[in-house]
């Protein structure tokens, strides 16, 4: 029997390109970033590897409403979902504070210029 070494140092640099190569996707993927854009950029990549379209956080429209029919959901589509939601009403609350500050502080001045 004749072993060829030839074939076995090839496959050898092979696996290691290969790790190479996944090694600098997750250095790439370990960018500094938000924890929800980290959430968001997950979310999108098992969306692409389902084959699926990733869905949009908030709707461009207010009264736009996005239809979801929970009997096509399995438990984990259900689950991200769900989680979609909670981040979505966070961002909601978060922009509500921003307004109700802005339009107090708008009051405020208006009170100091009709003193004047």
């Amino acid at each position: 029997i004749n072993f060829d070494d030839s074939n076995d140092d090839d496959a050898e640099s092979e696996i290691s390109e290969n790790e190479n190569i996944d090694e600098t996707e997750m250095k790439k993927s370990r960018v500094t970033t938000s924890p929800n854009k980290k959430k968001r950029s997950l979310i999108v990549k098992k969306n692409k590897s389902d084959g699926s379209v990733p869905k949009r956080r908030c709707p461009n429209n207010p009264n736009e409403s996005t239809h979801v029919d929970v009997e096509d959901l399995d438990t984990s589509q259900l689950i991200n979902y769900v989680k979609e939601l909670h981040e979505t009403n966070k961002y909601i609350v978060k922009q509500n504070k921003q307004i109700m500050l802005k339009q107090d502080h708008m009051e405020e001045s208006f009170k100091l210029i009709s003193k004047n």
